[in-house]
């Protein structure tokens, strides 16, 4: 396996809030927290996840907005329960346990990569690329919060 420099650039030795907030967002995707992973997704992320739903499930969208609105509803954690086993198979990690979060790579102000090394059980800083196992967690500053943003939609500018 070859290490590969994440692009971007660093503000801190250390994890921040930023990092913290990905490594609650990979967290309650492990933990099935469906409440807690629709709070911390981007809005435009939020639609992919319900739109990846309508699809998969035939459902009409004003069902899944209804669906999406409150956490309580009945078919609210069915929604959620898919989108969070894809996330885990697309991350490729069956064991999202003892997760370390490295300093916060920004590729600009209101972009940011966030490494979460699997398997370390205590924090460790690297000199250079370190090829250890890892979910690499893309958020976007979205009304003033740092939210989960899908791999592969657009970066918006305002």
């Amino acid at each position: 396996m070859k290490a590969e420099t994440i692009p971007g650039f660093t503000r801190s030795d250390g994890p921040d809030d930023i990092g913290f907030t990905a490594l609650a967002f990979v967290t309650a995707v492990r933990d099935d927290n469906y409440a807690r992973v629709w709070g911390l997704l981007t809005k435009e992320s939020r639609g992919l996840a319900a739109g990846y739903w309508i699809a998969s499930r035939r459902r009409l969208l004003r069902d899944v907005y209804e669906i999406a609105r409150s956490t309580s509803h009945p078919e609210f954690d069915a929604l959620f329960s898919d989108f969070c086993e894809g996330l885990r198979v697309d991350w490729g990690a069956e064991n999202l346990e003892q997760l370390a979060v490295a300093p916060t790579k920004f590729l600009d102000e209101r972009r940011a990569l966030i490494r979460l090394a699997i398997g370390v059980s205590e924090p460790t800083l690297y000199e250079k690329p370190t090829a250890i196992p890892a979910v690499l967690v893309p958020m976007l500053l979205e009304d003033r919060e740092w939210k989960f943003h899908l791999p592969g939609t657009v970066w918006v500018d305002e």
